[in-house]
């Protein structure tokens, strides 16, 4: 059933009521983790037992664990995890054959990893631990040589700039991840004043479930844990309640549809100006490290809403190769904070900076593959170029570049009227028409093919759920208030400016 504008409207506005709470997907990677946990008083079962049946719901035809989408690192990962976790108790006949399917699939997916742009976050890190983890637990799992040589060389290269020692120093990415780390060569102990006030370790229900079952975390910890299985979902990362608050406002603001959501927006706007500090912000208050991404998204919303924002938050992320994401960054993530960072250049003071709009155009040009970019953060590569058509689309020296990208976006139109992976998906086919509709200085002649998949996009059963896992943090996940709002936001700047398209 097509919304009407006043039904979108209304839509978004239950929708940021939610914004703050955290919502994201189950991650299997994480159960995985805490499927390890032994019981307390009864050691010989698991502490979170109701974790069995929700593993036997969530495997896939083919054996694996993971998103729906069959993304390579992300199943690969996801799967290895549960093979562990499961393998750490007796297994009945049903199970050993869920087992034998898993490591097959694990094989076979192996194969594909080096073919894909991205990994999934920190995979150089954990897959050697989680083969070794199996290996120990007597299953055997073939790959290919060259694939293991290439993670353990990322593994190499990750610790050089990012040293243990110093992580022990001071916050970093690493406490998001302490489920890579070898009990037996370091002492766990050097990362417990990290642990945060929520319980976590690094917002990490596996990271938090690793160091509870070596004794460190405490009842803090268990608490944590305790609330996710309590909700039946433990997510890769929670909570991140300034990432979602940001990126839930995101679309409002640079659609220019904001106004009919002064009162909602107007709290998490709040939030995210008490939250911020002299190095930026982070993806919540209880994640320790800022992040550029989520610094330039708070940046230019609050910018863009009336304060006036000091930039002198670029000195914590400058490097002598430019900008990174995080301190300790073993790649970069070209197609995302060197995009998001266009929509805060109108704000930043010149002063204190040396970079500009052609400088950030030049590194995004060498960055560009085939029309698309591939992000660090998403997989989906209409993702990124959606996100530089809106922050291009009023430079008119751009056009020419600006048209490539549609072009190519438009090319891309599935016969089902909708884009993306498989059939296509509600996310980014809203990216997709989002890039068309900005784009107004184009040869071709879009109408149609706008006209058509906004119908369709806004006829998909999954429209207001069930959303494909695309984000990319240790597994793929889904923050679903922030995908929510972007499909409503979209399908009402096209109730708002269809009349171009008849």
């Amino acid at each position: 059933m097509r919304l009407s504008k006043e039904q979108l409207i209304q839509k978004i506005k239950q929708t940021l009521k939610q914004v703050g709470t955290s919502q994201m997907s189950q991650s299997t990677y994480d159960l995985g983790w805490l499927l390890r946990l032994p019981n307390r008083e009864n050691p010989q079962k698991p502490s979170y037992p109701q974790i069995i049946s929700w593993l036997e719901n969530l495997q896939h035809k083919d054996g694996s664990w993971g998103g729906q989408i069959p993304f390579a690192h992300d199943r690969v990962i996801s799967t290895l995890s549960v093979i562990a976790g499961a393998s750490h108790w007796p297994l009945d006949e049903k199970w050993r054959g869920r087992i034998a399917k898993a490591v097959k699939a694990v094989e076979i997916y192996s194969k594909k990893l080096l073919k894909e742009p991205e990994a999934t976050v920190a995979f150089e890190l954990l897959f050697s631990k989680l083969l070794n983890d199996c290996e120990n637990l007597g299953i055997k799992i073939k790959f290919p040589a060259r694939v293991l040589n290439h993670y353990l060389n990322l593994k190499k290269e990750k610790l050089s700039k990012l040293p243990i020692e110093a992580a022990a120093k001071y916050p970093t990415t690493l406490l998001h991840a302490l489920e890579a780390l070898d009990e037996n060569k370091t002492d766990l102990r050097i990362f417990e004043k990290f642990q945060s006030p929520g319980g976590s370790f690094g917002c990490s229900p596996a990271a938090t479930a690793f160091m509870l079952s070596r004794g460190i975390g405490g009842k803090k910890a268990e608490r944590y844990l305790n609330i996710l299985v309590k909700k039946k979902v433990v997510p890769v990362l929670w909570p991140m309640e300034i990432f979602e608050r940001a990126w839930s406002l995101f679309p409002l603001f640079v659609l220019g549809i904001d106004q009919h959501f002064t009162k909602q927006i107007a709290p998490h706007l709040k939030y995210l100006r008490r939250e911020w500090t002299k190095n930026g912000i982070s993806l919540g208050k209880d994640f320790l490290v800022p992040d550029l991404d989520d610094t330039v998204i708070a940046f230019y919303l609050l910018n863009a809403s009336g304060a006036r924002i000091d930039s002198g938050f670029l000195k914590y992320f400058s490097t002598p190769d430019g900008l990174a994401c995080y301190p300790g960054e073993r790649g970069g993530s070209f197609g995302s904070h060197y995009v998001n960072f266009l929509f805060a250049l109108p704000f930043l003071d010149f002063d204190k900076n040396n970079y500009s709009v052609e400088a950030v155009g030049d590194i995004l040009k060498a960055s560009v593959k085939k029309g698309f970019w591939n992000d660090k953060w998403h997989i989906s590569p209409f993702y990124a170029s959606c996100r530089f058509v809106l922050a291009a689309a009023r430079d008119q020296t751009r056009s020419a570049v600006l048209s490539k990208i549609t072009s190519r976006i438009y090319k891309k139109k599935n016969k089902n009227n909708l884009w993306g992976a498989g059939n296509g998906t509600v996310e980014e086919t809203a990216y997709a028409l989002i890039s068309l509709l900005k784009q107004k200085n184009v040869k071709n002649d879009f109408n149609n093919a706008v006209k058509k998949g906004f119908e369709a996009l806004s006829r998909s059963a999954n429209v207001d759920g069930n959303y494909s896992e695309m984000w990319v943090g240790k597994s793929l996940f889904v923050p679903a208030n922030i995908v929510r709002i972007t499909i409503f936001s979209a399908l009402l700047f096209y109730e708002e400016n269809k009349s171009q398209f008849r």
